[in-house]
C-alpha cells in the first residue's frame, strides 16, 4: 500500500507503528497531526493490520475534540519505513520489527503509554492542554 499523502511531501515525516494500527499507533498520529499542524507529515502502519479500527480509540479521541474519521488500519511496508525521517513505536512488541532493523540506522523511539485508550489520550492531553 502507498501512502501518497505523506511520503511524497518535502516535510519531515513520522510514522507511528504497532502491531494492529488500530489503537495506539492510529491514536498517536491523530494527537501529532493535531498538535504539530502542517508542519510534519503523520502516517501510522502496523505489522499485522486489523480490519476495522477500535471503537473505544475513537471514542477517547471524540472526548478531546478529535475525529479520526474515515481512519483504518494499513499494513506497516518497507517504503513507508524507508520514507520516514522518525519511527516511534507505539506498542513494546512494534519496538523491534524484525523484517525491518536491517533498512538503515536505528530511528525507533519506543513509547510507554498506559495500555488503555482513554489514559493515553489523557496522559497527552494533560501534557499538551488545548489552546
Amino acid at each position: 500500500m502507498e501512502y501518497p499523502d505523506v511520503m511524497s511531501e518535502a516535510r519531515p515525516t513520522i510514522l507511528f507503528v504497532c502491531v494492529r494500527n488500530a489503537g495506539r499507533s492510529q491514536m498517536a498520529a491523530a494527537l501529532a497531526r493535531e498538535l504539530a499542524g502542517e508542519r510534519v507529515a503523520v502516517c501510522s502502519a502496523g505489522f499485522d493490520p486489523a480490519e476495522a479500527f477500535g471503537p473505544a480509540a475513537a471514542e477517547a479521541m471524540a472526548e478531546v475534540g478529535i475525529e479520526l474519521g474515515a481512519a483504518a488500519p494499513r499494513l506497516l511496508e518497507t517504503d513507508a519505513v524507508r520514507a520516514a525521517d522518525a519511527i516511534v513505536a507505539a506498542a513494546q512488541a512494534a519496538a523491534q520489527p524484525p523484517a525491518l532493523t536491517a533498512q538503515g540506522p536505528p530511528r525507533w523511539a519506543r513509547t510507554r503509554a498506559p495500555a488503555t485508550s482513554r489514559a493515553i489520550v489523557a496522559s497527552v492531553a494533560e501534557r499538551h492542554p488545548a489552546g
